[in-house]
């Protein structure tokens, strides 16, 4: 299963993969030495977060044309209490390109005190494919200035 690194050591997203099989799934953790799952879909993977092998974290994050600002500073929040400790954590949605590329980018910026610019590239170098939500990469782009509550619109 492939698994994007976006900082070094701590920030990995990939897209679903809660039809692999527990083995698999602890197999690409343990490979990885991921500590935390974000699951940023509705729809948890009951499985994973029941199994114990991981921390799992799920505020549930629409993928449009809008940012809830609080469920992504909700996953961020958790995300950074892991990366804080020492964990290693891997953020995931359905393809692993917009909701997983925006609370990996928030992360990073964060955790490795980017501007949103930079931030928007360091996901971008790790997993080309992301950001195909603009809204999403204007909010990255911007970040700071943006709100970190409420719903956010363009």
């Amino acid at each position: 299963m492939k698994v994007y690194e976006v900082a070094r050591d701590s920030i990995y997203m990939r897209g679903e993969f809660r039809s692999a099989t527990l083995r698999n799934k602890e197999k690409m953790l343990s490979d990885n030495g991921i500590t935390a799952v974000v699951c940023t879909l509705q729809r948890r993977d009951e499985e994973l977060a029941e199994s114990g092998l991981v921390r799992y974290i799920n505020y549930p994050l629409p993928d449009a044309r809008y940012v809830d600002c609080d469920a992504l500073y909700a996953n961020v929040s958790a995300a950074l209490n892991e990366l804080y400790n020492g964990g290693r954590v891997l953020v995931h949605c359905i393809a692993g390109r917009n909701r997983s590329g925006l609370v990996s980018a928030i992360l990073a910026a964060k955790l490795l005190g980017l501007n949103g610019e930079e931030a928007f590239a360091q996901v971008r170098r790790a997993r080309p494919e992301s950001f195909t939500n603009k809204v999403f990469e204007q909010y990255v782009k911007n970040y700071l200035e943006m709100p970190q509550t409420g719903i956010w619109r363009p």
